[in-house]
């Protein structure tokens, strides 16, 4: 009877044991698990936050270096718009002359 006790007793220390230690790696895991997560979503984020910093610079370069050349645009866009307005004056021109004959 007490090998019966000793051995089942033994038995369940054993499995106590192992359920504990079964219990702790998966516990263990998930929080690697979850470490490993959020250092991504941190990672993530901190290439985010740079990405956004360097389009914001590139827009700054880029207005800087349109500003100055503006009303240069500007200036040859309403010269072209007037030599249109000009042709298309002379085409009603002609157009009312050749309707006339």
């Amino acid at each position: 009877m007490l090998d019966f006790i000793v051995k089942y007793w033994l038995e369940v220390v054993f499995g106590l044991i192992s359920a504990g230690l079964a219990y702790s790696y998966k516990k263990l895991t998930k929080l690697y698990k979850d470490e490993k997560e959020r250092q991504k979503q941190q990672e993530k984020s901190a290439l985010i936050t740079e990405v956004k910093d360097m389009m914001l610079s590139c827009k700054v370069d880029l207005l800087e270096t349109i500003q100055p050349h503006e009303d240069e645009l500007k200036k040859e866009d309403e010269k072209i718009n007037n030599e249109i307005r000009h042709i298309n004056d002379t085409m009603d021109v002609l157009k009312g002359g050749m309707l006339s004959l």
